[in-house]
């Protein structure tokens, strides 16, 4: 279903992402701890971690390895 969603977002449907991006809030957040530490401001750790989202799903390559994966190397 994953899958699906991402495919979907790279064909245009934003819905598709949002639901994705909903369904990874936990790895989200996650990557926003990570860079807490780095950036002075809480909502640049956000703006940068939810860029690197975007841009993940975009570029996503499932024959490559998992989503989180993907994501939390482009996230840093």
């Amino acid at each position: 279903m994953h899958e699906e969603l991402i495919q979907k977002f790279k064909k245009g449907n934003r819905q598709a992402g949002d639901d994705y991006y909903k369904a990874n809030k936990g790895l989200i957040k996650l990557a926003i701890y990570r860079y807490k530490p780095e950036v002075l401001e809480y909502e640049e750790a956000v703006a940068l971690v939810n860029q690197a989202f975007a841009y993940s799903m975009n570029t996503f390559d499932s024959t490559k390895g998992s989503f989180s994966t993907w994501f939390m190397r482009s996230a840093h």
